[in-house]
């Protein structure tokens, strides 16, 4: 992930994605803010005017911790998903793409950043995990429901160590929209659920749940599809 590259480079790639975040949070409201992994680092969300934020993960720094591939939350409660470099870490990503579908209210928001695999990055593989396209995420995303609203690259420069070299190169990030708009090392992917029964009213997780617990303990109970089903109809 962005927070482990180690660097100048890695530093570089983590401001790009707050710059990033910083000109799409703003124009989304809500009451519940849900962080799949990711950094922790309080100014990757600072952009937000949501106020009640989750952050969900593996590790003990985690407001609740547990498998992405299973959100403990209410179905149709959570106003925005931001999901940075969850999916190239994970056996199936769909799993987890179904899995925020769900916890998303009717036309709830997902923010997705990912590592591309058509950039200088991708190609000198300066990362581990599965490289997916943007294209390949967005066919999944319109599969599943989800309507794409906004895809672009950030940080056009290519993998260096060195500050000054890196310095020598930001010209690149003028340049990089307009001559190779596609080639940033990471994308950005805005889409939005459909509309549908709306359970905002429900809370988010039990009242009492503390920080770093595991996600099995803040288990909820969501609605039977069917039965949703039956109550759209």
């Amino acid at each position: 992930m962005v927070n482990k590259i180690k660097g100048a480079a890695g530093n570089l790639l983590f401001q790009a994605e707050v710059f990033g975040l910083g000109k799409i949070l703003p124009e989304i409201f809500g009451y519940h803010l849900l962080q799949l992994g990711g950094s922790a680092r309080c100014e990757f969300l600072r952009a937000t005017p949501i106020k009640n934020k989750i952050y969900f993960n593996t590790d003990h720094n985690a407001t609740i911790r547990g498998n992405f591939h299973e959100l403990p939350f209410v179905f149709n409660s959570i106003d925005l998903v931001v999901a940075p470099h969850v999916l190239e870490f994970s056996k199936d990503p769909q799993k987890i793409l179904s899995e925020i579908y769900h916890v998303l209210i009717p036309d709830g928001t997902l923010i997705i950043i990912g590592f591309n695999p058509f950039s200088l990055w991708g190609l000198l593989r300066r990362w581990q995990g599965r490289y997916i396209s943007a294209g390949k995420v967005q066919r999944w995303l319109t599969h599943m429901g989800f309507r794409i609203i906004l895809q672009e690259s950030l940080f056009f420069r290519p993998p260096l160590q060195s500050k000054s070299a890196l310095r020598k190169t930001l010209f690149m990030e003028s340049m990089g929209p307009m001559l190779w708009p596609d080639c940033g090392a990471i994308y950005v992917i805005v889409a939005k659920t459909g509309s549908g029964l709306d359970m905002r009213h429900l809370d988010v997780f039990p009242v009492g749940a503390k920080p770093g617990h595991e996600a099995s303990r803040c288990l909820m109970s969501r609605p039977d599809p069917e039965a949703v089903s039956n109550a759209k109809a």
